[in-house]
C-alpha cells in the first residue's frame, strides 16, 4: 500500500528542481545588474573626462553621448551574461 507521503515524492522532486533554477536565475540576473551598473559607473567617469578636454561641448552632446554608451555597455554586458 502506497503511503500518502509517497504520492507527493515526485512532486516535491520537482519543486526542489524548479527552486534551484530560480535561484540559479536570481544569481544570474544580479551578476548581469552589477556588471551593468560597474559598466555605467565607467561610462560617467569616461563623459566627464570628455567634457573636461573640450572634446563634449554642451550638455545636450554629454547627454548623448552617455545614451548612446549606455546603450552600447548595456548590450555588451547581457551578451557576454549569456551561457
Amino acid at each position: 500500500m502506497t503511503k500518502p507521503r509517497d504520492q507527493f515524492a515526485p512532486i516535491m522532486d520537482q519543486l526542489g528542481k524548479v527552486e534551484a533554477l530560480g535561484s540559479r536565475f536570481q544569481a544570474t540576473e544580479e551578476l548581469i545588474f552589477s556588471a551593468a551598473e560597474k559598466r555605467l559607473s565607467e561610462i560617467e567617469k569616461e563623459a566627464d573626462s570628455l567634457t573636461q578636454e573640450g572634446v563634449l561641448t554642451d550638455g545636450t552632446s554629454r547627454d548623448r553621448y552617455l545614451a548612446l554608451m549606455r546603450e552600447k555597455g548595456l548590450l555588451e554586458e547581457v551578451l557576454a551574461a549569456q551561457p
